[in-house]
């Protein structure tokens, strides 16, 4: 069983026994902190096999980050009906950001990938149109010469690349244009 919360308070385990520490209460610095109302939120996962069989992390995200679903007005659209945005591949590295780029060249689109398993991992995204890829710092500069991280490779609507264990990877991609 595994125990998702979208807040940062203490859990901890001792043997068959799950603890939540709601409230910290410490009186210093501030006589007032944990003081009042509090508000959690918390799920218990039952599942097979390890935490990394069931998948912990990936839902532990989504319960924190539910989907958000937006109406968009009618249009005729060039993708077909039903479609994956974007996928990723395997199930211990997944997306974490998906964004327009927000400084610096600015017509980009900011992929920030993460590996969850601590093993080295080969990634597969798979995105809805053509582009080309490279690696970005953090913050999203482009990262170009020795100091860039090898293997960011893009043919046409698939990039792989390598992460590290635990690795956090920025990818900065440009869209092709379409013919």
């Amino acid at each position: 069983m595994s125990l998702l919360n979208d807040c940062k308070y203490g859990f901890d385990v001792k043997r068959n026994v799950v603890r939540m520490s709601v409230v910290h209460g410490a009186t210093a610095p501030d006589p007032e902190a944990d003081r009042g109302a509090q508000e959690l939120g918390y799920a218990l996962y039952p599942h097979r096999g390890s935490w990394k069989e069931a998948g912990t992390i990936r839902r532990g995200y989504e319960f924190n980050n539910p989907l958000i679903v937006r109406r968009v007005m009618a249009h005729a659209g060039r993708l077909e009906p039903e479609r994956s945005f974007v996928r990723v591949e395997p199930e211990n590295a997944f997306l974490s950001a998906f964004k327009k780029e927000t400084g610096y060249a600015g017509r980009g689109l900011v992929l920030r990938l993460c590996e969850t398993f601590g093993k080295a991992t080969e990634v597969r995204v798979f995105l809805p149109w053509s582009v080309t890829a490279e690696n970005a710092d953090l913050i999203e500069r482009p990262v170009r010469g020795k100091k860039s991280p090898v293997g960011v490779s893009a043919d046409g609507f698939e990039i792989t690349l390598t992460l590290a264990p635990y690795e956090i990877r920025t990818v900065r991609l440009i869209r092709k244009p379409e013919n």
